[in-house]
């Protein structure tokens, strides 16, 4: 193999290295947004629900 060869094929598997690291990180933040996400839809569920509830029995028993 010549230098070139060699350097050509360093280069490849730096490239390839990279890419894959590249790629964990990109799964990594797409977790960890779609969990967020998970997070502020249950926040917002919750409070409309604790809304729901105060609304139904702030006007008081309902009569017959």
């Amino acid at each position: 193999m010549t230098c070139e060869e060699d350097a050509d094929i360093v280069n490849y598997a730096g490239r390839t290295i990279v890419g894959q690291a590249m790629e964990q990180i990109w799964n990594a933040e797409t977790r960890l947004s779609l969990t967020a996400l998970g997070m502020v839809a249950a926040r917002h569920t919750a409070l409309a629900l604790v809304v729901a509830v105060a609304a139904d029995t702030s006007t008081g028993p309902a009569h017959a």
